[in-house]
């Protein structure tokens, strides 16, 4: 769904750069309880999530996600839910959410460049992030194929709703 991607980047840069300013002066708890509360709600009332033009919607999500993603790290959960109110069937689905993600994490990159941050140790884990991303893009897509739709957008908002269910569990203990 490449008419996501301009919008979404958009709002992506915007939310790093407003992310990266605060990072610390949020608990973690309540992004976390409000991330998954969030998830519950858009992954079992779609319509929600297909609030205005799509165009302005991914800018405004391309800000949350990447504004939230800033102190969590966890928003694809978040994103997926936009996505899946919009994508005409789970290989599309799959490979936006992919792309979108790729976004924010450039803009991550960028943002935490801006203030500073040394990746050079890091490098070797990003490396080995890069090849199991690509290992799991392909197993992933041998299993999608013969999976029916309906059973993956049944599977799909099972596994959110128990992610979702994770964050507000860990936000509630604290741990």
């Amino acid at each position: 769904m490449r008419s996501t991607v301009l919008p979404f980047a958009l709002g992506s840069f915007i939310g790093a750069a407003i992310g990266g300013q605060i990072f610390v002066s949020l608990q973690q708890s309540i992004l976390q309880m409000i991330l998954g509360i969030s998830i519950l709600v858009l992954a079992w009332v779609p319509r929600i999530a297909r609030f205005g033009p799509e165009r302005g919607r991914f800018v405004f999500v391309g800000f949350l996600t990447t504004f939230l993603d800033m102190f969590i790290s966890a928003t694809g959960t978040l994103l997926a839910t936009f996505v899946a109110a919009v994508a005409p069937d789970r290989r599309n689905h799959i490979a936006t959410v992919g792309g979108l993600m790729s976004v924010v994490h450039i803009a991550k990159l960028l943002a935490f460049g801006v203030l500073g941050v040394g990746f050079g140790s890091y490098v070797p884990l990003m490396a080995a992030m890069i090849v199991t991303s690509i290992a799991g893009t392909w197993l992933g897509k041998m299993i999608l194929e013969p999976i029916p739709e309906r059973l993956f957008r049944i599977s799909f908002q099972i596994i959110l709703s128990v992610l979702a269910l994770r964050l507000i569990w860990i936000a509630a203990s604290g741990t």
